[in-house]
């Protein structure tokens, strides 16, 4: 069930991809036919009253979302909307390869028979009587924060000196490497499998990631929930110790070394990891929350529709979504927007005072590939839109 509504999970066991379908479209998935054409298949399929006559372009729409996701392989055939997809996937991989000295990811192992072999020592971390624990520590710790707060924010001037760079590096590939055991640790505990581990290079900084997408096959929402949190909850284990040692330590090397992993299991997951205004834990748990999957691209649709029925008279074709589900989506996607926006220039502003060239250089890069490749597609559809 998903969203009140029932839903079926499809997992490809070579990809270890998973999909998630309404019924219309695992009901449409099965009613195709190999052997027919696709003008036939859409014809049987108004016969069956599963779309209507005037519906092809919607059918031709799912056919190619399935395409996609390589649930079909489409004919060749409507050599037309094939070229189309053609041209999408082109460009797809084009911006890839222009984004890809940022952010590159490589797989690196399997680690699913490593965690087999190692959940039973860390299942216990999943139970009630642990939460409880946990909960009493995340209470300490925040009272303890609380209490010095301006010790704690008094560093945050110099933290980026250079001297504390080379450990800031080496915690913040730790951290991540010990975020990800806990999605994969997680998604273990209630019977998934993860097939995939390695690292994405952002901007040179290798970031961990593992592949839990089999937590989407669990028909309990909390268990999907335990997955997603998974990560920040394996942070908050070496938060809270962190927050004790920096607070209470006579080492001032000790105690400095726990402040930086306080910060960097902190503020940095609170900017990044569970923000849902971007596209890492905190994103797939409002989505999962809130019951509509996709959001980002949705909200996008949205505004799209927005825009051009507002200004140019486009209107879009009508959805089932409620005047309240529009106007979220509307203020999630600007939201969105404008928090990415702000967040690439003042990381820009903030290596720039290091390295001038290197922040100028960000910020001008984002400035281009964001504003001005979002103004190029919209005045493109506005041009096309009939």
């Amino acid at each position: 069930m998903y969203q009140a509504n029932p839903v079926y999970v499809l997992h490809d066991p070579v990809s270890f991809r998973s999909h998630r379908l309404n019924v219309f479209q695992y009901r449409i998935l099965s009613a195709l036919n190999p052997d027919a054409t696709l003008g036939q298949n859409f014809q049987s399929l108004v016969d069956k009253q599963e779309f209507q006559a005037e519906e092809e372009s919607e059918f031709y729409d799912l056919l190619t979302s399935f395409s996609r996701l390589n649930l079909i392989v489409m004919p060749k055939q409507n050599g037309a909307k094939l070229y189309e997809q053609h041209l999408k996937m082109k460009s797809a991989r084009r911006r890839a390869k222009v984004l890809g000295f940022l952010f590159m990811q490589i797989p690196l192992v399997k680690p699913d028979a490593f965690l087999t072999r190692t959940v039973s020592r860390v299942s216990w971390l999943f139970t009630r009587t642990f939460f409880v624990f946990w909960l009493l520590g995340m209470a300490a710790a925040g009272f303890v924060i609380v209490s010095r707060f301006s010790d704690l924010v008094q560093p945050l001037n110099g933290i980026l000196a250079t001297k504390n760079l080379p450990f800031l590096w080496i915690a913040f590939v730790g951290l991540k490497i010990w975020h990800e055991l806990g999605h994969g640790y997680a998604c273990k505990v209630f019977g998934g499998f993860v097939p995939e581990m390695g690292t994405i290079l952002i901007a040179g900084t290798p970031a961990a990631y593992v592949d839990a997408s089999t937590a989407w096959s669990f028909p309990e929402r909390y268990k999907r929930l335990v997955v997603m949190c998974g990560g920040m909850f394996f942070e908050s284990l070496v938060f809270i110790p962190g927050v004790f040692i920096w607070a209470f330590s006579s080492s001032p090397m000790l105690s400095s070394c726990a402040y930086q992993l306080v910060i960097m299991a902190s503020l940095v997951t609170l900017l990044f990891n569970a923000n849902p205004l971007m596209k890492f834990d905190g994103y797939f748990i409002m989505s999962e929350l809130i019951g509509i999957q996709n959001l980002r691209p949705k909200a996008d649709a949205q505004i799209k529709s927005m825009l051009t029925s507002t200004f140019v008279g486009v209107r879009s074709r009508p959805n089932d979504d409620s005047l309240s589900t529009k106007t979220m989506l509307v203020i999630y996607g600007i939201s969105a927007t404008i928090y990415k926006f702000f967040l690439v220039i003042s990381i820009a502003i903030m290596v720039a005072i290091k390295f001038p060239l290197v922040g100028l250089g960000l910020a001008a890069f984002h400035v281009t590939t964001s504003v001005g490749t979002g103004v190029f597609k919209m005045a493109n559809y506005l041009l096309k839109s009939k």
